[in-house]
């Protein structure tokens, strides 16, 4: 009954999550031990997660398992699918709050308010 009361008997002895069932925690956990458990077969990338490994996969194999269904476009990956249905569909759901623009992808706000911040997060030391 844990899912339905809300509850999150499990949690990270590194950092403040808390999670539902114990297979999260574990998977959790593996980032912060540094594993990464999940090697791509074409080159040396890895991976703590097997859903980051699939995806890396797919792009290499170049297969399309996800069609639009407003144009001809084929895609690889089901986040492309789903920014490009945004696009056909004129929904912007993310906004920069700095000014009135909004944006299909949720990396372009972030990426406005650096510009708007002066900050540089990936800047040398």
């Amino acid at each position: 009954m844990q899912f339905y009361t809300g509850a999150k008997p499990y949690s990270c002895s590194h950092c403040d999550k808390s999670f539902i069932c114990n297979r999260n925690i574990k998977r959790h956990t593996i980032i912060h031990k540094g594993q990464k458990p999940y090697q791509c077969s074409h080159h040396d990338k890895s991976s703590n997660k097997n859903s980051n490994m699939i995806r890396q996969i797919r792009i290499h194999t170049g297969k399309k398992h996800y069609q639009s269904s407003h144009c001809d476009e084929s895609l690889t990956l089901k986040c492309n699918l789903k920014s490009i249905t945004m696009i056909h569909k004129g929904e912007k759901p993310y906004h920069c709050s700095q000014q009135e623009k909004y944006f299909t992808n949720m990396r372009l706000p972030k990426t406005t308010i650096r510009i708007h911040t002066g900050v540089k997060p990936d800047q040398c030391r």
